[in-house]
């Protein structure tokens, strides 16, 4: 299978995924997000990337957060965490990660 046809299946299941997605680069800044990101933060994609991941999250979380990003650095995976995330319109959403199943 070519790369193009890989990277076509990858990105279709970005965008379908059913719950948001942001990609970061190993210093947190956002790289890609999908559609359910620019509608659950409330932003358009241009606003989105290039910014640093903990300024959509709220700041009694940002340490937590922060040693989130630094697992993934050296484990290649993250733990779930709870998190409060902040929207465009200020708007905070907690996320509760013990109801992730994929966190528990």
């Amino acid at each position: 299978m070519n790369a193009d046809i890989l990277i076509q299946r990858f990105q279709t299941l970005y965008e379908l995924f059913p719950d948001f997605v942001c990609t970061l680069d190993l210093t947190g800044k956002i790289i890609d997000c999908n559609e359910r990101a620019m509608n659950f933060f409330g932003y358009k994609k241009e606003e989105i990337i290039g910014r640093f991941c903990l300024e959509f999250i709220g700041s009694g979380y940002r340490e937590k957060a922060l040693a989130g990003l630094e697992t993934v650095k050296k484990e290649g995976i993250g733990k779930g965490i709870d998190l409060v995330f902040i929207r465009k319109d200020g708007y905070n959403i907690s996320w509760d990660c013990k109801k992730c199943k994929d966190c528990r």
